[in-house]
C-alpha cells in the first residue's frame, strides 16, 4: 500500500504517521524542488529529513522530484537507488508493515523526555544554589 505525499509533507512528521497509521507500506513523495537546486545544505537537510521519516516509520520511501535527483531509500534508511533528472531505473522494494513506537506515539517521547531534563537540571541547579547558600 503506497503512501503518497507531496511536497512540504516532508517536514510534517504527522503526514507520514498519519498514513503508516492507515496502513501504509511503501512511503513516496514528490516535489518540486528546482528552487533550490544547487543548495548543498538544502540537499544535506532534505535528505536527513527523508532519512528520518523512513527510518522513524520502518518504511521504504521513494522521492521524485522536478529538476533535482531522485532517489530510493529502504525502511532502515540505507539509500537503494539514485538517478539524475530525467532519467530511470529498475529498484526493487520490500514493503514493510512492522510498526514502531515513533509511529504509534509520535513526538512525545520526545517531549516528555525533553521535560525530564529539564525538570532534572532545574532539580540540580537548584541544589547547588542551596549548598552555597548555606556555605
Amino acid at each position: 500500500i503506497v503512501g503518497g505525499a507531496a511536497c512540504s509533507s516532508i517536514i510534517s512528521t504527522e503526514d507520514y504517521r498519519n498514513l503508516v497509521n492507515q496502513g501504509s507500506t511503501i512511503l513516496t513523495n514528490s516535489a518540486s524542488l528546482e528552487i533550490f537546486k544547487g543548495s548543498r545544505i538544502f540537499d544535506w537537510q532534505h535528505r536527513g529529513l527523508v532519512k528520518f521519516m523512513a527510518v522513524a516509520n520502518a518504511r521504504p520511501l521513494l522521492q521524485s522530484s522536478n529538476n533535482w535527483n531522485a532517489f530510493a531509500l529502504d525502511h532502515n534508511g540505507r539509500p537503494l537507488a539514485e538517478i539524475a533528472p530525467i532519467a530511470s531505473a529498475d529498484v526493487e522494494i520490500r514493503a514493510n508493515n512492522k510498526i514502531t513506537p515513533y509511529t504509534y506515539l509520535g513526538e512525545w517521547v520526545a517531549l516528555i523526555g525533553g521535560i525530564w531534563l529539564a525538570s532534572d537540571l532545574l532539580k540540580q541547579y537548584a541544589t547547588r544554589l542551596r549548598g552555597k547558600s548555606r556555605s
